[in-house]
């Protein structure tokens, strides 16, 4: 939501998507401002997340944004790129089970993306090398549908109650789709 200046708008963005991650883990994010124009906000370490049968995994969140000032004088947040990554390795990489990425500004590849890895068990060890470096095309993704992902289907127990986590995460997507300057899939 945009703001009377930019640090009303920064905290309004920071103040979503630390509610957002709020429903699976109590691990707090950390920002700061990089240059006069880019701002980061992350997790120090990665965040621990549970399954419903105990495992740890990590979750490794960055997201880069402008603030800039609209004809109508308010301040809005855009984001530059995001990196939302599950691991079972609580080591930061930009690589886990499943990530999804977009940095249009630092890399060859600019358009959003999906990283999968999957187990060398299955035995076809060159078709999972391939996988391990694919960059699968996506649209942008929205912080909302990883966590939600991750409840799904890969069994992370949040920490908030049922009726609360999917209020959250709906007012959260529909607040941000309102506010998105790119398309944004509804479910």
């Amino acid at each position: 939501m945009p703001g009377k200046s930019p640090e009303e708008a920064i905290n309004t963005f920071a103040g979503f998507i630390s509610e957002t991650l709020s429903c699976i883990t109590h691990d707090c994010l950390t920002g700061y401002q990089e240059s006069d124009h880019r701002h980061k906000i992350f997790f120090s370490d990665p965040a621990a997340v549970k399954t419903a049968a105990g495992q740890t995994f990590y979750l490794s969140i960055v997201q880069t944004f402008t603030v800039k000032k609209r004809d109508d004088g308010l301040y809005k947040v855009h984001t530059l790129q995001y990196s939302y990554v599950f691991n079972d390795d609580p080591q930061p990489t930009n690589k886990g089970i499943v990530s999804y990425h977009w940095h249009p500004d630092d890399f060859n590849l600019r358009d959003p993306h999906l990283h999968l890895h999957i187990t060398q068990e299955v035995g076809y060890p060159e078709i999972e090398r391939r996988i391990a470096r694919a960059h699968f095309p996506t649209s942008r993704v929205c912080l909302e549908d990883f966590v939600n992902l991750l409840i799904k289907y890969y069994d992370i127990v949040p920490v908030l109650s049922e009726a609360k986590w999917k209020r959250i995460l709906k007012r959260n997507k529909a607040a941000f789709s309102k506010m998105a300057t790119w398309f944004v899939k509804s479910n």
